[in-house]
């Protein structure tokens, strides 16, 4: 058997390897074939973790930079242990012990390695990082079993074990074979959630004029219940609740021009008519956007699922709609992340009935991974160190101390406007926002300190850049001295790795802006006595008690001079 399995051929080994990567059926043994390599020791196993919407049936390539589902998000914390199997017991080499069919389902793991299983080599666990990737280096050539044990607490089905070969075996175009000692595997994790956004192709920081692409999937009724009649059918709503600025005001523009999507079980995807989805914006007072679907939708997915009725991976799990936004010019003054970071984080939030009208999903919120944008974060507080409440304070930024005095600020250029950022009432905090966009300007000539610092960050690495801004308050609170001189803010902007967003950090410079209220004493200006109250009582005290003394005084000389020596 071994003999003749030796005698397959090169192409035949890179197909059998290819459908390892996927759950497999029934397939041949095989030979260990090196390919040439020298199995030194120095091959590795990198996983690249990933969220998707549906399971996938394309077999992996072995190769870095697989392409991945719309969508797909990396996934941190999720363990996988890899067990290295006896060569000549998955080659059906040793009598007694047949040559497995696949991998082992989950369940079956432990009755597959207690039979398989190379008891030499200790089970290696290993952790994605926040790009989903985890490596095992050092490894002798060989198969090896994938088993995710830990999904990170997702909301997620479980990757299906896999046997990874190594060295891995690919079949170019022309029949030619090359082998990796490096193999890449994508295993990917199912979403359990009913409602779901996702950033598709993320920039490492946005800034206004730069276009964002989103998913919305949401799970759609099981087979039958989408579409009995017009009248009866499936029903699904879904609201984008757009990040709005510190004056409510919307930082996207959402375009109306959309995609849908069918997508079944096994991945498959089948395009509906966006045309029947009714699309309404009202972002401008309310901050939000809607999608209606309508019957068509409905009798569209029930006529797949109709086709697909003996295949169930064939019918319709999910609807995902393909959204395309606008970061416009609110962004200057816009959020920020629970780190404080300037970011763009928003939410979609579905409703779903099926043709019987049960509600499958009622108003399902899904939190999007914020998109980071450059600025810098302050709060207008009191002298006392509060969060100012009662009026907003605003805020411009100059390049210079120089242009700060002159009253020179940084500007939008495509509207010629200050960049101004307004403080919450909600906690009194500003957002400066967007500042790496490249439409600045200063003193009528373009401004791009911030966009150069970040370009400059992304050529090196871990090397911190910084730029120098001046703050000026052109507002003050109601009841508050305005401040009085211009404020120096240092950033700091960096980008750890390839795969990190870029920040910004302060470095010098406020993050509170200390507001004194109108007749305290401080703030750079000497506090005028107050009027009424005790302000003109102390001089009316003062007053009187001169007065007092003055006639004390003549009393005492008048005193004197009547019985001083003269008069006796």
């Amino acid at each position: 058997m071994a003999s003749m399995l030796k005698r397959l051929s090169g192409a035949l080994a890179a197909l059998v390897a290819l459908a390892l990567m996927a759950p497999m059926g029934a397939v041949s043994a095989l030979a260990l074939d090196a390919g040439g390599l020298a199995d030194d020791g120095s091959a590795s196993i990198t996983v690249h973790k990933y969220k998707t919407q549906s399971a996938s049936s394309t077999p992996g390539t072995g190769e870095n930079g697989q392409g991945l589902p719309v969508g797909a998000q990396p996934l941190e914390g999720v363990s996988f242990t890899l067990y290295r199997l006896d060569n000549a017991k998955v080659e059906g080499a040793v009598a007694g012990t047949a040559a497995p069919a696949g991998a082992p389902t989950a369940d079956d793991v432990a009755a597959f390695l207690a039979t398989y299983r190379d008891n030499g080599f200790a089970p290696n666990v290993q952790t994605t990082d926040p790009d989903g990737t985890a490596t095992w280096a050092s490894l002798a050539f060989g198969y090896y079993l994938l088993v995710e044990t830990d999904a990170g607490g997702a909301n997620v089905d479980p990757a299906v074990p896999s046997i990874v070969t190594v060295p891995y075996a690919r079949q170019a175009m022309g029949g030619s074979t090359s082998y990796a000692k490096d193999v890449h595997v994508y295993p990917k994790n199912v979403s359990r959630e009913e409602v779901e956004k996702t950033a598709i192709g993320a920039p490492d920081v946005t800034a206004p004029g730069e276009k964002l692409e989103y998913q919305i999937a949401f799970m759609v009724p099981e087979a039958g219940k989408v579409h009995a009649s017009d009248a009866a059918a499936m029903k699904a709503t879904v609201v984008d609740r757009l990040p709005l600025n510190a004056a409510g005001q919307p930082v996207l523009t959402v375009n109306p021009s959309f995609t849908v999507t069918a997508l079944s079980k096994g991945g498959d995807t089948t395009a509906l008519n966006a045309g029947d989805i009714v699309f309404s914006d009202t972002s401008a007072s309310d901050g939000l956007v809607t999608w209606t679907f309508g019957p068509e939708i409905a009798k569209a997915i029930e006529g797949i699922n109709s086709t697909n009725a003996s295949n169930v991976d064939g019918q319709v799990v999910k609807v995902l709609l393909g959204i395309t936004a606008t970061v416009n010019d609110n962004a200057y003054n816009g959020g920020i992340d629970a780190t404080g970071q300037p970011s763009i984080a928003n939410t979609a939030v579905a409703t779903v009935s099926d043709s019987d009208g049960t509600v499958m999903i009622d108003g399902k919120e899904s939190v999007t991974p914020a998109v980071t944008t450059m600025g810098f974060k302050l709060t207008k507080v009191d002298a006392d160190g509060n969060p100012v409440t009662s009026d907003s304070a605003t805020f411009k930024l100059a390049a210079s101390y120089a242009d700060a005095v002159a009253g020179t600020f940084i500007k939008n250029g495509s509207t010629s406007a200050d960049l101004t950022a307004t403080s919450s009432l909600a906690d009194g905090t500003a957002v400066f926002s967007g500042l790496s966009a490249r439409a600045l300007t200063s003193g009528g000539a373009a401004y791009t300190g911030i966009g150069d610092a970040v370009a400059a960050a992304r050529a090196n690495l871990g090397a911190p850049q910084t730029v120098e801004l001046w703050l000026v308050e052109t507002d003050a609170p109601d009841g508050y001295r305005i401040l009085q001189a211009p404020q120096k803010v240092t950033l700091r902007i960096a980008k750890a790795t390839a795969d990190a967003t870029v920040s910004s950090t302060v470095v010098d410079g406020p993050l509170s802006v200390v507001n004194t209220m109108n007749g305290q004493e401080g703030g750079g200006n000497f506090a005028l006595p107050n009027t009424g109250g005790m302000g003109a009582v102390a001089f009316l005290v003062a007053g009187a008690a001169l007065v007092a003394f003055a006639v004390a005084s003549f009393a005492r000389s008048r005193k004197g001079g009547k019985h001083g020596p003269s008069g006796r």
